[in-house]
């Protein structure tokens, strides 16, 4: 059936029955029904009707859709879904509808990961996810004497994200980082693992939910208002209980003068020294102990800790970061993923059959 109309032919050629021009979108519908067809990759207004649910959902833009009353609807749920009954067509809007269901995915839906992502079968369509993961490294073992310092992505306060197709059209989102993008390694429960295998606890900016969720914590021991203690034997040397509320049960740390593999919490709210001979032989005390941290934080050298928090902290992410990621789109057929900041990344993308 030969398209008419505007809407006819966003739907012809969603269902590939159509290899032309469509019309460029200016009813709100027609944002959907063009990003629906593959020829607009911009920002959407967001549904409000029924219809515009459906649509937007059958686009990829969004993941409600209400249950199907009218017949259009049920067409619309079956395109949005992938499921569902459909009566047979009678009017052309149902026939064009009917061409889509029956042509099946126009696209397939993946996921890729890296700091540096290279798509090699990705189709012209707006990005279905993407999620950044920081990380905090080290050049080096730290020790008392050789404080090694601990940098997170997004240190200097931001982290650009590039999608290019590899020659001469790009695209860039900044993302805000204040306090950077920590990650520690851990032995277990991780949120991200790199490619040796090593598992991560890294807080995390998701753009398709709009989040940025913290997992890990900060502590600078000054000595004097957060200090260490030594526990009933006097061989174990720890913070107090509550001095930095939210350490989850049996996480490793991440210090600039101890090495992580030493130090962990394995009480409710505190952090124990699993090794005190380590620490016997650069302190017999836990005065001195706490002497060192107090002369470090005077010289601007604090004795920091990172740890993983017991309950993750969800914060909503800035509406202009939210805008320009869903501006994002891959090419046809390759696509470069990157940053600036080294920084892990996971994204979804529409991937040609």
């Amino acid at each position: 059936m030969k398209p008419i109309t505007r809407k006819e032919y966003y739907l012809a050629k969603a269902a590939g029955t159509y290899t032309g021009p469509t019309p460029p979108p200016v009813l709100r519908e027609d944002y959907y029904l063009a990003t629906l067809s593959g020829d607009y990759s911009g920002n959407c207004p967001a549904p409000v009707t029924r219809i515009e649910r459906y649509m937007s959902a059958a686009a990829g833009l969004t993941s409600y859709v209400p249950y199907p009353v009218t017949r259009i609807e049920m067409y619309w749920y079956a395109i949005a879904k992938g499921t569902g009954y459909v009566p047979e067509p009678v009017t052309r809007e149902e026939h064009f509808l009917y061409e889509i269901i029956t042509a099946g995915p126009k696209y397939i839906d993946k996921i890729a990961e890296g700091s540096l992502i290279l798509l090699t079968d990705s189709a012209e369509a707006p990005l279905t996810a993407l999620t950044v993961y920081g990380h905090s490294t080290q050049d080096g073992t730290p020790s008392p004497d050789n404080p090694v310092p601990i940098v997170s992505a997004g240190d200097n306060g931001e982290i650009n994200v590039s999608v290019s197709d590899g020659g001469t059209q790009s695209q860039t989102l900044t993302l805000s980082t204040p306090g950077g993008l920590p990650g520690i390694p851990v032995t277990s429960d991780g949120n991200y693992t790199d490619e040796s295998g090593q598992q991560w606890v890294c807080d995390e900016i998701d753009l398709a939910r709009g989040k940025l969720i913290k997992r890990v914590g900060k502590t600078v021991v000054d000595g004097a208002n957060i200090k260490f203690e030594a526990d009933s034997a006097g061989s174990f040397r720890n913070l107090p209980r509550y001095s930095s509320p939210g350490i989850k049960y049996d996480a490793s740390i991440q210090s600039t003068y101890f090495p992580f593999t030493v130090f962990h919490e394995n009480k409710p709210y505190e952090f124990i020294w699993t090794s005190p001979n380590l620490m016997s032989s650069y302190f017999s005390t836990v005065n001195e102990l706490n002497q060192f941290c107090t002369e470090m934080n005077d010289m601007g050298q604090p004795v920091t800790l990172y740890y993983t928090l017991d309950t993750p902290i969800e914060t909503d992410l800035p509406a202009e970061e939210i805008a320009a990621y869903k501006a994002l789109h891959t090419y046809t057929p390759n696509t470069t993923v990157s940053n600036d900041a080294e920084a892990w990344m996971e994204v979804g993308y529409k991937a040609t059959p």
